[in-house]
């Protein structure tokens, strides 16, 4: 069966610290994703949104549960999917990638259609939504960095 892969990237002008807290906490979804719902369903570790942590997602009827399996602040926040969309095997790694006081938000997804002829039509949903997902951070890491206050100057 084909593995598909979706590849995004998206630059971001906030720091990589800023953008992978934003990321990685599922509370937080809400406020800036498409998401109307976000919670952590399980507690991670070392922290609540770390390793381990069952994050739920959704908008309406639809609902998404994954877990996280890589939490390397604030670089690398990777997660599986148990439910939500009819695929199988699907992992996304996110690597926020430092360049200069920004960013680039790389967002790898891959899986294994779940039904004949469905992998196709799933890629195309999901490299869509992941775009925009992407560029939704990216927005809320910029908006968090502007409203940060400025170091002191000596």
């Amino acid at each position: 069966m084909k593995l598909h892969t979706i590849d995004i990237e998206v630059p971001c002008s906030a720091s990589p610290e800023i953008t992978f807290d934003i990321l990685q906490h599922a509370a937080g979804w809400s406020t800036w994703s498409a998401a109307k719902k976000a919670w952590l369903e399980v507690e991670g570790s070392p922290t609540p949104d770390g390793v381990g942590a069952v994050r739920r997602f959704g908008t309406g009827p639809f609902m998404s549960r994954e877990e996280v399996v890589a939490h390397e602040a604030p670089t690398h926040f990777a997660y599986v999917l148990h439910a939500g969309i009819p695929v199988k095997d699907y992992r996304a790694d996110v690597r926020i990638i430092p360049v200069g006081s920004g960013c680039t938000i790389s967002w790898r997804s891959t899986f294994h259609r779940k039904y004949p002829l469905s992998g196709t039509p799933t890629r195309l949903f999901l490299k869509y939504f992941l775009r925009d997902t992407a560029r939704r951070l990216a927005r809320a890491a910029q908006h968090r960095a502007a409203e940060a206050p400025a170091p002191p100057t000596a």
